[in-house]
C-alpha cells in the first residue's frame, strides 16, 4: 500500500499501527519538548521544496531582524521608517522516522506499545534532529549551526 506521500508501507508489517493523528502527536511533542526544536520557526510547507525568505541581517546595529526597529516613544513622538530586507533561498524538505521492531507479543499488548512508542519516539527523534540542527555535514540532513559559515568563533 502506499500512504499520501506515495511512501510504500505493508500493513502485516505493523505499517497500520501508527495511525495519522499519533503521527501528529509525536512531532507535537518533539516541538514542545526539544531544547532547539523549541526555539525553531514553524512554517507551513506543502510539497518537498519550497522558497524561502531569510532575513538579510549581517548586524544588530540600529535594527534587528533585516530592518525591524522597536522604539520607547514619548506621547505623539514620532518614530522613524524602516523596511526590513530579505533574501531567498530553495530548500529541499526531507523526512526523518523511526523504525522499531517488535515481538508478537508486545504487538499483542498494543496499549504497552502505544504507550511506549508515544512517549519514546519523539525523544529519539528529537534528539537525531537536534543533533543535525547543531552540528549535521547538510548532507540529506540540515546544515549544522557548528558546520555553517555564519559560525563565529570568538578566541
Amino acid at each position: 500500500m502506499k500512504d499520501s506521500s506515495g511512501d510504500i508501507w505493508i500493513a502485516a508489517d505493523g505499517g497500520y499501527l501508527v495511525p495519522q493523528q499519533t503521527a501528529s502527536g509525536i512531532v507535537q511533542r518533539m516541538l514542545d519538548t526539544g531544547q532547539i526544536l523549541s526555539r525553531v520557526a514553524q512554517d507551513t510547507v506543502a510539497g518537498n521544496s519550497m522558497t524561502y525568505n531569510g532575513v538579510d541581517e549581517t548586524t544588530h546595529v540600529g535594527s534587528l531582524y533585516g530592518g525591524l526597529v522597536g522604539y520607547w516613544l514619548s506621547e505623539a513622538a514620532t518614530k522613524t521608517s524602516s523596511k526590513p530586507k530579505f533574501y531567498q533561498m530553495e530548500l529541499k524538505l526531507k523526512k526523518i522516522a523511526a523504525l522499531c521492531y517488535a515481538t508478537d507479543e508486545q504487538l499483542e499488548d498494543t496499549p504497552f506499545m502505544a504507550s511506549w512508542l508515544g512517549r519514546e519516539v519523539p525523544k529519539a527523534l528529537t534528539y537525531t534532529t537536534e543533533k543535525a540542527i547543531y552540528n549535521g555535514n547538510g548532507v540529506g540532513k540540515p546544515l549544522g549551526i557548528m558546520q555553517s559559515t555564519a559560525l563565529i568563533s570568538v578566541t
